[in-house]
């Protein structure tokens, strides 16, 4: 009787366990991110609406909270209008959080600082800019930096390795066609147009993690 009621619990459980649908909440990435089997990745850009909600709801760090062994990143886009002026921004505040051991989702870390002065003035206060010297003034102010330090940064390895990781993102970010793209064990990406809600993104990630 006893095997019986076990037998019947686990059939219980596997019924009613979360169940992923490729197509449906996910699809395969076709190039793989090396060595991000535990993390997940927010592809994003500072001149995204979508990626602005996300910023504000803190998701990443939502999901932190639920799921605290993950890794969790996010990778600024470098293409369009100003992007690799401020994914070379990003790097720099991205490195001194590193270096600060600084818990960059936390409001007061750099990279927080830098993507909020950024999204404020986008989508607050329609600044609009003109150039490339214009748009950097404001991440610089907000870094404390000249620009002869950025460049000085870009220049060395540290900043180079930093710089670049950013690119490991293109290929999700072209097979998933925009921002934000959340990239999870550097093999899966969430379609998020599917995803109805925080628990059941949290649920997503954790039941792709899990995937071999």
């Amino acid at each position: 009787m006893k095997k019986l009621k076990a037998l019947l619990l686990m059939v219980f459980m596997a019924l009613n366990a979360f169940a992923l649908s490729e197509g449906k909440e996910y699809e395969v990435l076709k190039t793989p991110i090396a060595n991000e089997q535990n993390s997940v990745i927010e592809v994003f850009s500072f001149s995204c609406i979508a990626c602005y909600t996300h910023h504000k709801f803190n998701t990443l760090g939502k999901i932190k909270e639920k799921l605290p062994n993950l890794n969790t990143k996010l990778y600024p886009v470098k293409g369009g209008q100003f992007g690799e002026e401020f994914a070379q921004l990003y790097a720099y505040a991205l490195a001194k959080d590193t270096a600060d051991k600084k818990n960059t989702l936390a409001s007061d870390s750099l990279t927080h600082k830098l993507s909020d002065a950024y999204y404020t003035a986008l989508f607050e206060r329609k600044q609009n800019y003109t150039n490339s010297a214009s748009f950097s003034e404001l991440g610089l102010k907000i870094l404390g930096i000249s620009k002869a330090e950025l460049e000085q940064f870009l220049a060395s390895t540290k900043g180079q390795k930093v710089y670049n990781e950013f690119d490991k993102s293109y290929g999700a970010l072209s097979q998933y066609g925009g921002t934000p793209t959340f990239i999870v064990g550097g093999k899966y990406i969430i379609k998020m147009a599917n995803i109805k809600g925080l628990d059941e993104l949290i649920k997503v990630v954790d039941e792709l993690i899990k995937q071999k």
